[in-house]
């Protein structure tokens, strides 16, 4: 059986404008029979890294929040620590990076509360059932109390997932830095002998001692039974000499992708028939957030999703992506391609981590389009 998506395209009219649209989105989604009026509802959304614009920006989050608002007095904007550490690596800078980034109780009206505390540690164990790699994940103290969520996701591509959406906030943004470790604990990255100039500069960064150079000739290597794969060497080397072992890591980018999903099942576990979900197809690059260079557009802007299932909302975000004509880039080779996610990275294959989630019962890939 379908479920339905709702969709809205990013014109506007004299009589309907952008705030309209996100406001019609969200009720014909159910968010006005949704909670109580006295209901915690954490609104997650990405708060963007030092250098990025890609994130829903706070003028668009404010008109979400004026929406939800209506249907409960305990609203609040919230998001988790990044297992690397920039600017949100931990709980004050993140505050300030949310800050810069125009979102604080004076411009968005409601507080913002980032929900594994200072140091990514404040956390619930839930229970799971079903999955391969869990029987209990850690899911972020605040988001794990709220009575019912509203997650906002920029769709776009990414390096490891191939795709990031909502599925993504929940099994990966909503989760405490414990469960970001276990995560990423099978994605090792390797250093290019050759591209590497050794400035020293990944040493530095890596906060697991990772990465170390060797004295005399001052060649850096990377130890693999201390990695855990956070990607933060692969954001700060200038070089680019830091790589990803692409052709045989395709099993551990699958049960990356499975365990974000068992996580994604443990955030959901008292949250059901309470969460809502709301998708930006706009600024699709082949990056993350997470980043300040996102490279190249895939795609032209085509509007917005709702939807009361996560696993339906990322089919339905995907397959418009991959209907829409293409931008050629050194990323896209091929702009006329039906599957311009795999075409960018060929290596991913992006279904998977939808079909998984469908098995554990996160939501469906049948879904019926419906324009508002």
């Amino acid at each position: 059986m379908s479920v339905p998506v709702y969709f809205a395209d990013l014109s506007t009219t004299p009589n309907v404008g952008f705030p309209e649209k996100i406001s019609l989105l969200l009720r014909r989604a159910g968010v006005d029979q949704m909670w109580g009026a006295n209901d915690y509802v954490a609104l997650k959304t990405h708060f963007g890294e030092k250098g990025n614009i890609t994130f829903v920006n706070p003028v668009v989050m404010k008109h979400i929040v004026r929406t939800c608002g209506q249907y409960t007095d305990r609203l609040f904007l919230t998001d988790t620590n990044t297992l690397y550490m920039l600017s949100r690596g931990e709980g004050i800078g993140h505050y300030h990076r949310a800050f810069d980034h125009g979102f604080c109780i004076a411009t968005m009206g409601v507080p913002v509360v980032i929900a594994d505390g200072l140091r990514g540690t404040h956390s619930e164990a839930v229970p799971i059932e079903g999955g391969r790699h869990y029987s209990s994940v850690d899911v972020a103290r605040e988001i794990h109390d709220a009575d019912g969520m509203v997650v906002v996701a920029h769709f776009k591509l990414h390096d490891l997932l191939g795709i990031s959406g909502v599925c993504k906030h929940l099994g990966m943004g909503c989760v405490a830095r414990p469960a970001k470790l276990k995560m990423h604990s099978s994605v090792n990255p390797y250093i290019d002998a050759e591209a590497c100039t050794r400035c020293g500069k990944c040493v530095t960064w890596c906060k697991r001692e990772a990465i170390a150079a060797d004295k005399p000739s001052g060649v850096v290597s990377i130890d693999e039974n201390v990695c855990t794969g956070c990607g933060i060497c692969l954001t700060t080397c200038p070089s680019r000499a830091i790589k990803i072992r692409w052709n045989s890591r395709d099993r551990d980018l699958a049960r990356l992708q499975e365990k974000i999903m068992e996580h994604a099942a443990g955030v959901l576990s008292n949250k059901r028939g309470k969460t809502v979900y709301l998708s930006f197809l706009k600024d699709v690059y082949v990056n993350c957030d997470c980043e300040a260079h996102v490279g190249s557009r895939v795609v032209n802007d085509i509007g917005m999703l709702a939807s009361t299932d996560p696993v339906a909302i990322d089919a339905a975000c995907a397959e418009l992506v991959n209907q829409r004509p293409g931008i050629e880039s050194e990323y896209l080779r091929d702009p006329l391609s039906t599957d311009k996610i795999r075409s960018v990275y060929p290596h991913i294959d992006w279904r998977h981590q939808l079909s998984y989630a469908e098995s554990l019962g996160i939501g469906t890939t049948a879904y019926t389009l419906e324009r508002v």
